[in-house]
């Protein structure tokens, strides 16, 4: 369980500027999730520059389930990602109070899901700053997004 903020600072010993992070067995698995028995407060999460997250098309990307919690993508790449549910990508869901995701030169591409292939928030804030989400297939709503949940207010797609 996560119960405090994580900057995601991966060093590859090749010298290449990025790291992938793959699944290769199928399942439900994600690659981050908050998910528990109870809601989280408060958790913030940073996916930096050249962190690519591969589901190998079984996988999901990251599940954020909490109170006032925050995903930030700067630069990274989310891609090949699948959930039965929503969010193939990423799903970052408020609980009492709404949560955020801010997604800088971010890189979503290639994921599936029920609704939101690409991204999905309910009762959640979501800012793009350039970056792309693309090729993603739902098999209801939203391949690319999918925002739901009270005061929408905050999608502000700048691209």
């Amino acid at each position: 369980m996560i119960q405090k903020n994580i900057t995601i600072n991966l060093i590859n010993s090749s010298g290449s500027s990025s790291v992938t992070l793959a699944i290769t067995s199928g399942g439900s698995f994600r690659h981050f999730s908050t998910l528990t028995n109870g809601s989280l407060t408060g958790v913030s999460m940073n996916v930096g520059v050249g962190i690519i997250l591969d589901g190998g098309g079984t996988g999901g990307g990251i599940l954020i389930f909490g109170s006032n919690c925050s995903l930030t993508l700067d630069g990274s790449t989310i891609t090949n990602c699948r959930s039965s549910g929503n969010g193939g990508g990423i799903l970052v869901q408020g609980n009492i109070s709404r949560s955020s995701l801010i997604m800088n030169a971010a890189l979503i591409e290639n994921c599936f899901a029920g609704s939101g292939a690409g991204v999905f928030g309910a009762d959640c804030d979501i800012v793009m700053n350039g970056g792309e989400i693309t090729g993603n297939r739902a098999n209801n709503s939203g391949g690319g997004i999918t925002n739901s949940g009270r005061e929408q207010t905050g999608f502000h797609p700048y691209h």
